[in-house]
Order: structure tokens, then sequence, then C-alpha cells
């Protein structure tokens, strides 16, 4: 069974949660704390990766939210080696006095990816590990459409040839 596990560390424990999932990825959440906060400020939810599935050309649409935050933070995402990725939509709302952020990507390669949320020395981060065998499927069915599509053109053909030529014959 493929399952989704999720791992929220702070420095004082831990808390393993896990429950079904319909892909395979695992998230891993980090909490990062120091030095003196500001009275006003408000540290949020650990932000949520959710998978929305694939494009027609074979991306898969992830999408990072997180709220509760005060002020506005910033969302990023990283690549496994910490490269910025460049977010395809994003939205802010302020919900009375807290903030809450979500954007979306779409990835086209297996690897880890990383959601981050910062505000000052405040730092959650959630990671998906996404398999190959995610994009291999779609690659599979792809390929596999093209060939029937192919083989019933042809098919269609020869029908469409048979019965002209054997028109008055039968």
């Amino acid at each position: 069974m493929i399952s989704h596990i999720l791992f929220i560390h702070t420095r004082e424990n831990s808390v393993e949660v896990k429950h079904p999932s319909e892909m395979r990825f695992i998230c891993l959440t980090l909490l990062i704390i120091s030095g003196a906060t500001d009275s006003r400020s408000a540290v949020g939810r650990p932000p949520v990766i959710t998978v929305d599935g694939f494009d027609r050309s074979g991306g898969l649409h992830l999408q990072c939210e997180s709220e509760g935050w005060y002020p506005e933070p910033d969302l990023e995402w990283l690549d496994s080696e910490g490269v910025r990725l460049s977010s395809e939509t994003t939205e802010t709302h302020r919900n009375t006095d807290r903030f809450s952020v979500k954007h979306t990507i779409i990835v086209y390669h297996s690897g880890k990816i990383h959601c981050r949320v910062k505000l000052k020395e405040h730092m959650l981060e959630t990671l998906i590990n996404t398999t190959s065998s995610m994009f291999n499927l779609w690659k599979t069915a792809a390929i596999l459409f093209s060939v029937i599509v192919v083989i019933s053109g042809f098919a269609g053909i020869l029908l469409t040839v048979f019965l002209h030529t054997y028109r008055g014959v039968i």
C-alpha cells in the first residue's frame, strides 16, 4: 500500500502521522524558530502540499498553502539543490488579522521539492519526494493511447480500401 507520511519536527519533540494517499511521496515538515520574537508577529501553520494531478504535457501540479501568519509571510518553492523555482500561481488572503498564502507549481521531473514559508526569523518547510514512477505512468498511458490511435487509423484505412475494392463483388 502506498502511504503519505508527514513528520513534524520541533526542537522539543517529534510527531509522526501516517495516512493513505493515492500517490507515493514523502512530506517532511520542519519548524525552525530562532532569536527574539515580535509580539505582533504570528507564526502560521506548517505548509501543506497537495498533489493536484497531471496536465496534458505530463507535468505534476503541486499546491502549497499555509495560513495563520502575521504579517504576510514569503512562500517559495525550492528544488533538491535549494534553487528557487517560480510559482505558476500565487494567492494571498487576509482574514481579519492573519494572512494565508497559496502557491502552485508544475513539476516535470522526479525528486525532492520543498515548499518554504518564511517570516523574519521563522521558517516552516514541507518536502515532497516525487518518484519517477509517477511520471512514467503518465508517459506509458500517453504512448499506449498513441499506439491505439495509430492502429485504429490504419484499420480504418484498410477497411475503407477493402469495402471500396470489393463493393461490386459482394
